[in-house]
Parts: structure tokens; sequence; C-alpha cells
């Protein structure tokens, strides 16, 4: 079998559609490379990622190294387990609900453009500006700056520069799946890699270990998750210099993408069903008489907004690829499939997420699903992983449902949202033929309008 059909779907940033297409076809398993399974079922999401499988070769990150420090996603289990350990308590509840003030600040701005815009009757790219605005979020948590990303628009370049870096980590795991990493092949065609695309996540490096420094160096009381890092790191010293410099970058793509799409998601599928998006604008409305009052405490206790959220994060997962690992020497019992040891194996999200074994009407917008358990008795909820399992699942998962909550709750609380043209990319025929993904999804258009809510 060859490696070719996989790396044409990967570089057509079509890979997990393309592989869901052939689970529709073949089953639970599928060998999709000449030593590549995925799978699609729960159990395999337990039996691959909660059983110290180690990361596959053939995996890519988005972010370089520098000559002593390798990006936390790129590193050896020790290595990432000790990275992990250093930087994860700056992403905890409590770490995420101390910097709410932070969070709610770029939040305010975020208002204040969709006010510009809604005043002017302008139609304007609603997914770019969560992209920007996530973006905005996270560089002030991590660097305690407020670079104003959101008010520069398209004159800032940050927001496409992070956004392009997978073009490059996807050509160079072709590569590696064709030749092998570390092959004479694999060094002499890594050269070959398009200067355009190299330069992109070479710049967001770049760009990075600059505010990181920075912040180093700088003489601040505020407790940004930076000063929560370095505290970890004078008190266990299991985190180098470079290696926080490195991973500032790491965070910055993951922090800012990953929560875009799903905001984009929920936009999207509110807009296309009218009884949805009044049930959830009704919920929000009624619970809060100012927009004051809409904090962390109040938004996690809103049963259909938080419905919506889980329902987002099924249906068009932010990371819809499959993360893969290597099955150990001895080999390993994957959803009843005996798998010979050095096999890469994956669940690959969408996959899973939009299989109708796992799902009633998978492909359907329905967050009754998270409430009403016994109507949707038939789901495997524990086939939706939006934030991966096991050592290497993503730390950012407190940040995200905050700012998903606080963002979708002032805004519809501000505004009533009016979808600007028909929305064609999220046509879901064909396997969303019009979408594309690397390692996230690119280039969303939601052309909106905004319509200030009149109070009395």
């Amino acid at each position: 079998m060859s490696s070719i059909p996989t790396i044409r779907s990967l570089l057509q940033a079509r890979r997990p559609m393309d592989i869901k297409i052939l689970h529709d076809k073949f089953g639970p398993v599928v060998r999709v490379g000449p030593n590549e399974l995925t799978f699609n079922s729960a159990k395999a999401w337990r039996d691959i990622y909660l059983q110290g499988m180690q990361k596959d070769a053939i995996h890519v990150g988005t972010v370089k190294g520098l000559p002593e420090a390798l990006p936390m996603n790129m590193a050896d289990e020790v290595t990432h387990s000790r990275l992990r350990r250093a930087i994860a308590p700056a992403f905890s509840a409590k770490a995420i609900l101390e910097q709410e003030d932070v969070i709610q600040a770029q939040v305010t701005r975020f208002m204040e453009v969709v006010h510009c815009m809604g005043n002017k009757k302008e139609v304007f790219n609603m997914a770019e500006c969560y992209k920007i605005t996530t973006l905005d979020i996270i560089l002030a948590l991590i660097f305690g700056e407020e670079l104003g990303c959101l008010e520069e628009g398209e004159s800032n370049d940050w927001a496409p520069i992070v956004s392009q870096t997978v073009k490059e980590s996807a050509s160079e795991q072709a590569i590696r799946r064709l030749f092998g990493h570390g092959t004479i092949l694999y060094r002499l065609l890594i050269g070959f890699i398009p200067v355009k695309l190299r330069a992109h996540m070479d710049k967001h490096l770049i760009l990075s270990v600059s505010l990181a420094r920075r912040r180093l160096v700088a003489n601040t009381a505020r407790k940004d998750l930076m000063s929560l890092i370095m505290q970890q790191r004078e008190i266990k010293g299991e985190i180098s210099v470079d290696e926080i410099l490195v991973n500032s970058a790491v965070l910055l793509f993951a922090g800012s993408q990953t929560t875009a799409s799903l905001l984009s998601a929920l936009t999207y599928h509110l807009l296309g069903d009218k009884n949805i998006y009044t049930r959830l604008t009704t919920e929000i409305r009624s619970s809060f008489k100012d927009e004051d009052e809409i904090c962390s405490k109040y938004v996690a206790k809103l049963p259909f907004l938080n419905a919506c959220i889980e329902e987002a994060l099924r249906i068009f997962p932010p990371a819809p690829i499959g993360l893969p690992r290597t099955v150990p020497k001895e080999g390993a019992l994957i959803d009843g499939h005996l798998v010979p040891g050095g096999v890469t194996v994956s669940v690959v999200s969408w996959s899973a997420t939009h299989n109708a074994a796992n799902f009633q009407d998978p492909d359907s917008f329905s967050p009754n699903r998270w409430i009403d358990k016994d109507k949707h008795h038939g789901d495997t909820r524990a086939a939706s992983q939006p934030f991966g399992l096991g050592p290497r699942a993503c730390i950012g998962k407190y940040l995200a449902y905050l700012e998903a909550r606080l963002i979708i709750c002032r805004l519809l609380w501000n505004f009533d949202l009016v979808p600007a043209d028909s929305m064609t990319q999220w046509d879901p025929s064909g396997e969303m033929k019009y979408m594309k993904t690397f390692t996230v999804w690119q280039d969303i258009i939601l052309n909106t309008k905004a319509v200030p809510v009149e109070r009395c």
C-alpha cells in the first residue's frame, strides 16, 4: 500500500474528511498507509491515548525548536512530562480564573469593534474577528502586553503568520510520511519546502521569542501566566529559559486558533437554527440584567450555553486531525483489534464525532444531546474528545471554555446576529467540501451583521 493517497489528502488540507469517508466505507479501523491505522470509536480513544503510547515520528508541530530547546508538543515523553509539569500550573482552573479581568478587558475591546460595525450596518467576517480577539487574549495573558491586534485589523501581520505556520508543518509531515524522519532523502527534501512557507514559521518563532524575552526582563508586579511559569522554574528548576521562549510560541498558536474555530462553528450553527438561537439568546438575556454581571461564576451555570459549546466542539472539532502514536514493540489491543508493535495509530476527531455509531444524526447540530441524555441514550459522548486524552491532552481546556462562554454571552447579550450571505463554505455536503484543514481549520469565512439590541 502506498503513502501517496494520504499525503495528497494531507497537502490538499482534506485529510480528516477523507479518512471519515474511508471509515464510512470500511468500518471502525482503516489502514491509511503502509504502516498506519486510524480508528473512530470511544474505546480506541482510551486504548491509544491512555496507555502510554509514544508520539509518532511522523507528527510535526507548528513551532520550530531552538538549538537547546524543543517545543513541548514535539518533545519525547520524558521531556514532555517535565515541561508539562512546569507549564500546566499556569493553565489550571484557578490560575485562569485569576486572569478573568485580563480576558474581560480584551472581550470589551471586541464588543467595541462589533458595536462600531453594527452602528455602521457593515458586513464583517466574524471568524476573523474571533481569531484576532483570541490572539489578543493569549498575548495579554502570557506576555502582559496589550498589542491591539483587533484594533489594527488587516494592518496587523501576526494573525496571518500564526494561521499560516501549519502549512509548513504539513509539508514536512508529507516528507516524513514518504521518506521517514532523519533519513538522507528527508534532510535533502526539507530544503525544498517553499521559502514563503518557512518564513511564516520562522517569523512566528522570532516574534514570540522577542516578546518572551522582553517579558522575562520586565520588572512587573502583575501575575500573568509567564510569571507563574517562571515561579515554577524558580521552585523546581524543571524548565530552562530557552524552553520557556520556544514554548511561548506554541502557547500562542494553540491558545488562539482553536478557540476561534470553536466560536466560529458555534456562531454558524446558531445562525442556522432559529429555535436554538432564540433559546440561547433568551437564556442569556434573562439571566443578566446588565452586561457587567456576565462573569465566569455565572456563565458556567448556563445549561443551554454550555450544551451549545459542547455540541460545537463535537460537530466541528477545532483540531479535527488524529494525533499519531506508535504502538509499543509488544503490540497492543485497540478497540478489540490486536495491532503489532511499530504501527502508527490514531483517532481522527472528525471521523469519530461524525460516526453514526457514536452519535445519533451526527451531522445535525443538537445541543440537547448534552442535556437530555435519556432521549439521546444512543450517543457515545466519550467519542468526542476535543481536547484530547492522556498526558499530552490540551492544557488550555479551562481557558478555552472561559473565553467561549464570556465571548458568546456578551456578544448575544449586546447584539442580534444576522448571516450576511449564504455561507456556502459551511455546506456540509461532500464532507464539508469547501472547508480545508491542516492541524486546525483554514481561512474560515463567517460574514455577519450585528444589530445592537434595543433595551428600554
